[in-house]
């Protein structure tokens, strides 16, 4: 019984060798399986190929391979992989090879669409390696012909402004470089958040499930991020300082460490950059740095005779999908022609998010100029809800607005803005805690106008001292920065799930 499962064993391994033998930049192994013309990337110690071994087997032998024999194949082949095999880049859903864009459909043939600068075209074996991971879905064929006009219908925004920066998300999430805006879309119960994130995901990574609950740690964020391309979560109400950190690292790359599962001691490197989708009833933007790496969709409310049933919305959806999918890629084609000759004098936070929108203007339903004007506008908006959450950046204002120029230590400010209440609530207790909570609303201070910079005088001691002026060429707190009659303007239909309800089209 034992020779023959060392039969079965060494069969087993040299049937696995077969397979293209290789391992990640992160020495993980891999195997790439032939399958109907097509190249599998497989984890040597997956399921999947698992399986593939194991049909292999059964067409060779006409038996079943026993588990033992399995498992210490795949543990030699895995040692062969890391130590014997090529290092290859591996990506999830899009790669760039080149002056080119590949995007993985997700399907169970492994069909790629190659984006040129030229156009788009499937592709069986591209020239990148991507994996998959449990969930992945799969996109359509896109379809020439379509218009992003198409959208409109199916996305609950407010104003011509939204349309275009919801349409640029997408644009963004489909430049495998990054960085990523992060869409961050609030309103009331029954708003539509769930489906919008849901028909957003569903154009660029659609997966199973579409979106999920708060993660409860940093480690499980990071490694949802490397196991999918967008990130979705629902219904999210505050986010703790270290999520929000979190997110904000992955919008535009970072590095993180985790210790590996079921290992005390041994630790794993993963560097992710994600685009991201988060939705609240509550005020999302709450801190600076998130706000500053954001979109801002606040959505209006949805009258119950704009519903329409939940399955004729979907399968409208889907029947419009491949046609969406198709106008951004064609997008994507402009972007790729025309990102490098992008000239902007003044970029935003985000450069190489703007730069690709703007790159992309001329294969797109709107005059060019038009996204850097609703971006921006989305900008100030955020700042003001940071600030309206922000008792500092509210006194801070009212300071400005009496005082300012004004230049003086940390202390002297402290005393202006708190005087005695620095230990009640909305306080800080030290001029210093003060000071570092000030730098995180600096940048939503300078959208309304104020520019507070810190300094040190060239006395003696080195005074540490903070100058509060007024930003040139800004108005600040002088403009109407929610205009109504701007602000509701709509070009969608609403459309959310309400008691298996959606809006009318």
């Amino acid at each position: 019984m034992a020779r023959r499962e060392k039969k079965h064993t060494d069969t087993l391994i040299h049937l696995g060798t077969e397979a293209e033998l290789w391992r990640t930049t992160d020495g993980q192994p891999f195997a790439t399986v032939e399958d109907g013309g097509a190249h599998h990337n497989l984890e040597v110690d997956s399921k999947q190929f698992q399986l593939w071994l194991a049909r292999r087997f059964w067409k060779e032998e006409a038996t079943a391979a026993g588990a033992n024999g399995l498992k210490q194949a795949i543990e030699v082949l895995a040692a062969m992989a890391i130590h014997e095999g090529t290092e290859h880049d591996t990506f999830i859903r899009l790669a760039r090879h080149g002056p080119n864009v590949y995007l993985d459909r997700g399907g169970p043939e492994w069909h790629t669409i190659e984006i040129t600068p030229e156009g788009w075209q499937p592709v069986l074996n591209p020239p990148v390696r991507f994996r998959r991971s449990p969930g992945v879905g799969e996109l359509p064929w896109p379809e020439s012909g379509g218009s992003l006009d198409d959208l409109c219908r199916f996305v609950n925004v407010r104003g011509d402004r939204d349309f275009v920066l919801a349409v640029s998300w997408l644009l963004g999430a489909l430049n495998p470089g990054g960085p990523f805006p992060i869409a961050l879309i609030q309103g009331e119960q029954g708003s539509a958040k769930s489906t919008l994130t849901r028909v957003l995901r569903s154009l660029i990574d659609p997966a199973t499930p579409i979106h999920t609950t708060k993660p409860t740690s940093e480690r499980d964020l990071v490694i949802s991020a490397h196991n999918s391309w967008v990130q979705a979560f629902d219904n999210l109400s505050k986010i703790p300082d270290l999520l929000s950190d979190a997110f904000c690292r992955i919008a535009t790359g970072g590095g993180f460490k985790t210790r590996r599962l079921y290992h005390d001691t041994e630790e794993i490197s993963l560097d992710v950059c994600r685009p991201q989708i988060l939705n609240g009833i509550e005020d999302l933007a709450t801190r600076d740095d998130l706000r500053d790496r954001g979109i801002l969709f606040e959505l209006p409310a949805i009258v119950g005779g704009d519903r329409k049933p939940e399955r004729q919305f979907w399968a409208e959806f889907d029947e419009a999908r491949p046609r969406i999918l198709g106008a951004l890629l064609d997008a994507v084609s402009t972007a790729l022609r025309e990102q490098p000759h992008v000239n902007v004098e003044e970029l935003p936070r985000m450069a190489d998010f703007a730069t690709w929108v703007i790159g992309a203007e001329k294969g797109l339903p709107w005059q060019p100029g038009t996204f850097l004007d609703a971006y921006e506008e989305n900008q100030r908006d955020a700042s003001s809800l940071v600030l309206e959450n922000s008792e500092l950046g509210q006194r801070m204002i009212r300071f400005a607005e009496e005082h300012m120029p004004w230049d003086g230590t940390p202390t002297e400010l402290y005393a202006h803005i708190w005087g005695r209440t620095g230990n009640l609530r909305g306080g800080r207790a030290t001029a210093a805690s003060m000071s570092q909570d000030l730098k995180r609303i600096a940048p939503s201070l300078r959208h309304r106008g104020i520019d507070v910079t810190w300094h040190r005088e060239n006395d003696r001691n080195r005074t540490r001292k903070i100058a509060v002026r007024a930003v040139h060429g800004v108005q600040g707190w002088l403009e109407d920065l929610h205009d109504e009659e701007r602000r509701s303007r709509t070009v969608a239909v609403p459309v959310e799930v309400v008691d298996g309800l959606v809006p009318v089209g």
